[in-house]
């Protein structure tokens, strides 16, 4: 018998994979920056440090898609979501059609 239940085991995995995104998205940044302030003068190019912004902008991004993917309630909250998009979508089109045919 293990200690820890199935559920805590999957939010401690979806803990530690947001904790390595944002590492992985900011560390590159935070290396660029630092060479950047404490590095010798041009060692960095403006090209080369754009990609570990970008990276690191990812990150708002990333988080939210491993809520939505690991977590069944968000899950379910968002499939509810896109549904009532779909549907209204679905009914004004539907409207806009009624509307040409007259």
């Amino acid at each position: 018998q293990s200690f820890f239940s199935f559920k805590e085991y999957h939010i401690l995995f979806m803990v530690l994979t947001t904790a390595a995104c944002y590492l992985l998205c900011w560390m590159p940044y935070g290396v660029v920056a630092m060479m950047a302030t404490f590095g010798p003068p041009n060692i960095i190019s403006p090209v080369a440090s754009v990609v570990p912004s970008l990276l690191a902008k990812s990150s708002t991004v990333i988080n939210p898609l491993i809520y939505i993917l690991m977590n069944k309630q968000v899950r379910k909250l968002m499939d509810g979501v896109f549904v009532k998009m779909k549907q209204r979508t679905l009914d004004k089109n539907k409207s806009i059609k009624k509307k040409k045919s007259r």
